[in-house]
């Protein structure tokens, strides 16, 4: 995403809250992570949000979360896989690695043990 753009939405998402402390509960950097569903973080190492994409990877380790899967697209910038696959083998790459792990999950529901059922 163009630079131009990202400042302009920053400047908008949240320009109606004007108290900081409701600011900072619009990330999820400031909460605790442990209890989330599995997540697939991806992000490139040449977005503007690099950085912050690292806190809060280091925050979840921190915490102990063991459901993340982080994938690091090197030289790439944000948002990459919006870009057609035909062009970028990397906007291709990171969505084969983003459909392996719905793919995982869905296997882990499909061959769980079903719940026995309640007595009526």
């Amino acid at each position: 995403m163009p630079a131009k753009f990202v400042d302009s939405v920053h400047e908008t998402y949240l320009a109606k809250v004007t108290d900081r402390e409701e600011r900072l509960k619009a990330s999820p950097i400031n909460h605790d992570l442990r209890h989330l569903p599995p997540m697939f973080v991806q992000y490139g190492t040449l977005e503007r949000f690099y950085d912050q994409g690292k806190r809060i990877i280091a925050k979840a380790k921190e915490q102990g979360v063991t459901n993340w899967e982080v994938d690091l697209l090197e030289n790439m910038p944000h948002d990459v896989v919006m870009l057609p696959t035909d062009v970028s083998p990397a906007a291709k790459g990171g969505i084969r690695q983003g459909c392996e792990f719905a793919a995982k999950l869905a296997a882990e529901v499909l061959n769980a043990e079903p719940e026995p059922e309640g007595e009526c």
